[in-house]
Formats: C-alpha cells, sequence, structure tokens
C-alpha cells in the first residue's frame, strides 16, 4: 500500500474496430503476425494469457481472447484503485499508466490509437467518481466504504443485500446513515449474517447509497456457477442516436455492448454493467447505421462475463 502509486497498468488489445482496421491476417489470432507486430510488450502476450489465470477461463476463440483479455485489464486497474481509495489517508492517489495511444496497438491504454474507448476506459470513470462506494476487506471483516472527493458532505443509508445469481434476497442490512465528511472517507462493517455466503459459488452482495452501488463477489469467474446470459432488447431512435433498453432475464455480469462491432464509429454511453434478473439499463449508442434488437443482443457486440464461463 504506497502512499502515492505514480505508475501502475494492465495490457489489452485495441477495441475491435482499431484492431481490424490495422490488421489484415487471415485468420487473426492472438499470435499471428499483424496482431503479434502490434504487441510491443516483451513476451506480451503470454503475460496476457497468465493475468487470466484464477479469474477467468482460457479463451477458446479471437473473440472471447479479445473480450477476456480487455474484461481483465478494466478488473484489474479498477480493483487497485478501489483499493487504495479505500485506504484515502494513507495512499492519497495513482497515476494510471496509461491515458491514450499514438497507435494502434496491444497497450496499457484505456483510449487506443484511433481514439477509441476500450472497456477499461469506463472502469476509470468509474473507479475515480468523487463519490466512490466500495467494498473491502479488513482483516477477516468486510466493510463498505464511502469515499468522498467532494467539498460537501456526503451521507444517506447504506443498504447491503446478499442475493443468490437468480435474484432471491438472502440476507439484507441497512444502517440509517454512513457520513463521509468533505474530501475523507467513512465505513462500517458488514454484519456477519449479511457478508457470509451460504454457497460463494451462487451468490453475490450488492450495497446501495442513493445512487452509487457496489458489488463484491465471493469467488473468482471460474469458481462462480453464472447463469446462461438471457435479456431481453428494446431499440428506440433519439435525435441522432439510439436508446437501446437491455432488460436482463438471468444476471449478467459486466455486460459490454461492443457498437464498434456493427460500424467503426460507433459508440457506447456505458460499459462493464451487472444487472441482476428483471434489471435494466438504457444505453446511448452513436451509430450512422440502424441498429435492431437481434444484432445487439447477439455476439460479439453483446459480451458478459457469463458467456466466457461455461
Amino acid at each position: 500500500m504506497p502512499r502515492f502509486c505514480s505508475e501502475f497498468g494492465w495490457q489489452a488489445p485495441p477495441t475491435w474496430a482499431t484492431l481490424s482496421q490495422s490488421v489484415h491476417d487471415e485468420p487473426m489470432t492472438p499470435t499471428s503476425p499483424g496482431v503479434w507486430h502490434h504487441q510491443k510488450a516483451t513476451i506480451g502476450n503470454d503475460k496476457l494469457l497468465r493475468g487470466l489465470t484464477g479469474h477467468l477461463p482460457v479463451p477458446e476463440n479471437m473473440d472471447d481472447w479479445h473480450y477476456a483479455t480487455q474484461l481483465n485489464q478494466a478488473r484489474a486497474i479498477r480493483f487497485g484503485i478501489e483499493h487504495w481509495r479505500s485506504h484515502r489517508g494513507t495512499n492519497m492517489g495513482a497515476i494510471v499508466w496509461q491515458l491514450n495511444d499514438c497507435w494502434p496497438v496491444t497497450s496499457w491504454a484505456a483510449v487506443d490509437g484511433y481514439g477509441r474507448r476500450k472497456p477499461l476506459w469506463y472502469a476509470l470513470r468509474a473507479a475515480y467518481h468523487p463519490h466512490l462506494l466500495t467494498m473491502q476487506k479488513r482483516g477477516d471483516e468486510l466493510h463498505v466504504f464511502a469515499v468522498n472527493e467532494r467539498t460537501l458532505f456526503w451521507r444517506g443509508p447504506v443498504t447491503v443485500k446478499r442475493v443468490r445469481f437468480d435474484g432471491t434476497v438472502l440476507a439484507e442490512w441497512t444502517h440509517w446513515r454512513l457520513c463521509a465528511d468533505r474530501l475523507d472517507i467513512a465505513a462500517l462493517a458488514v454484519p456477519a449474517d449479511v457478508a457470509t455466503p451460504d454457497n460463494p459459488r451462487m451468490e453475490m452482495l450488492v450495497a446501495t447509497m442513493h445512487d452509487s452501488v457496489a458489488h463484491y463477489w465471493f469467488n473468482e469467474d471460474v469458481a462462480l456457477d453464472l447463469p446462461e446470459a438471457r435479456a431481453d432488447i428494446a431499440v428506440v431512435r433519439d435525435g441522432g442516436d439510439w436508446l437501446v433498453t437491455v432488460t436482463a432475464r438471468s444476471l449478467l455480469k459486466d455486460l459490454c455492448l461492443f457498437a464498434d462491432r456493427i460500424h467503426p464509429d460507433a459508440s457506447v454511453d456505458e460499459m462493464l454493467v451487472t444487472l441482476l434478473p428483471g434489471g435494466s439499463r438504457v444505453f446511448r449508442v452513436s451509430c450512422a447505421v440502424e441498429l435492431d434488437a437481434g444484432t445487439l443482443g447477439a455476439s460479439p457486440v453483446f459480451r458478459c462475463a457469463n458467456q466466457l464461463v461455461k
């Protein structure tokens, strides 16, 4: 736990639109000549696969490799930032290497060489939000932290639920007020009956405070019984954009809509969204071509961690 972390990062490939615009291997694989040429870290691809160990399965194809390594990058950096921010007062900052690239390359960047946002960009925005709600271990206890980087109090009731992946609430605890002072942090221990799972493969914790939400998983994905991903998709035009409503019919973990798979200039306003059954999220997609629910609801546009853990 440094007082200040001046540089850290993790690699992932660029967006698919940038990769396919720069590399024309047939077939394109993680180790095909063009992809390999755009990887400048020493044995970089081996490091990407080693980094998946214990977290996500070995990818079975190029599409899975692309999503899994981008997801792992986003999670790795967010994990570090939330850990350090939960120790505010001892650790007072972290600088990520890096924001952007000057060349289309597999790298540590959150924005690739053609200016397209990787999932990491969305993870950074969430992890550095002025109001961060996060759950972290302290010894044998789990705590919920409210980290406040604004100059006004952040206070309100906090609720933590232990939920089965099918949406059933197994335990629930509410504290009437968690209060983080200006530029400060506050924490509460989560009661053991809420923080202790009956089946860690099929349960999670969800903490809420105002509009801030934090998730806590008892196991890594390779040791979770994630259900088959099922969702309903609705698409409507909104001016020059599209509003895409995803309603979960199963748990969806770290949902991403890769709009650049439809059109290279398309973009989406949010990624890495976790939804419980019955929950929904409206995504704003900027895209110059017509969108339909069938395309948006199918891989490789629609991706979530459930699809990697078979």
